[in-house]
């Protein structure tokens, strides 16, 4: 488990970028007067070792749950979701996912819902396509529209300018996007991505644009390509690709540009960072985690 936090000189104001990982908790610290970045450990998740979880913000606050635990001869599926408050370091334990167990699914927040859906229920089980919304308000979950494609694991799912919007993935693998009226709940077909098709992408918004880009569609075939899809006109441009080949990574934003970190290849896995500046349309390396290599890792950002 990671965390950013965000220190501006002259002012109070700060914010936090979570990366859930096993059950390590770190902290990272960004100073504007000087550019610097860099990582401290804080509290580890009390829920166990996650693979593959999802996680989201609403309020300043974080929220991770569901996932995985593969450890070989003790294999645990998780529906349960956590809340961690940045302000005293501590975790809080929420009402589950009322769904099926799952890992690989799909997570993000608009207001004070969050969204999770789709996943994987086992390694040798089905892929799922239902989704729920989780009001932070009551404290309660509520089922909503299946996901109109239809089952699928390891998708994308971001809020651009209060919508979500959710594609990729896997069986077959997919490069389409569809839209999530938070008014409605309904579901709307997007421009599918001219890129490949892939799963284990990484994906994030920066205004009114959403970025995906990595990702797998092939254990030997790992991408580095990525693609702005401008919600307003609806349309794809591809961007720099990013610095090396990775699926499995980890995305956020924080601070107006997007982060992208960890994950692997067929071969390696990683722990360095890189951030994207939309303005430049180009991508600058920040610090390393300093801690093991690893993939499919979760993030999430608090007062950003």
């Amino acid at each position: 488990m990671l965390t950013f936090q965000f220190s501006e000189a002259m002012k109070s104001k700060r914010s936090f970028v979570t990366i859930l990982t096993s059950v390590i908790l770190m902290f990272f610290f960004y100073q504007t007067s000087s550019a610097q970045y860099a990582w401290t450990q804080k509290s580890d998740f009390p829920g166990g070792k996650r693979y593959a979880a999802v996680s989201f913000d609403i309020g300043g606050y974080g929220y991770f749950g569901t996932g995985a635990d593969l450890t070989p001869g003790n294999t645990i599926y998780y529906k349960d979701l956590w809340k961690y408050d940045p302000n005293t370091d501590t975790w809080s334990q929420l009402t589950d996912l009322p769904g099926n167990i799952r890992f690989g699914a799909t997570g993000f927040s608009i207001g004070q819902r969050g969204f999770v859906g789709l996943g994987w229920v086992s390694t040798s089980g089905p892929a799922l396509d239902d989704f729920y919304y989780y009001d932070a308000n009551t404290g309660s979950w509520t089922p909503m529209s299946s996901f109109t494609p239809g089952p699928r694991y390891t998708a994308i799912g971001v809020n651009s300018l209060n919508a979500g919007y959710v594609g990729f993935g896997y069986s077959p693998w997919f490069n389409d996007m569809h839209k999530l009226d938070a008014n409605t709940l309904s579901w709307t077909p997007m421009p599918s991505c001219p890129g490949a098709a892939r799963q284990s992408s990484e994906g994030f918004a920066l205004d009114h644009n959403v970025y995906v880009g990595g990702g797998s569609n092939n254990q030997s075939n790992t991408l580095q390509d990525f693609w702005e899809f401008n919600t307003n006109t609806q349309t794809w441009t591809q961007v720099a690709d990013y610095p090396h080949q990775v699926y499995a990574a980890v995305s956020f934003v924080f601070m107006g540009d997007g982060f992208v970190g960890c994950g692997r290849t067929a071969s390696t896995h990683f722990n360095d960072f890189f951030s994207y500046n939309y303005g430049t349309n180009s991508w600058s390396p920040v610090p390393s985690l300093p801690a093991m290599a690893r993939e499919h890792a979760s993030g999430f950002s608090m007062g950003n």
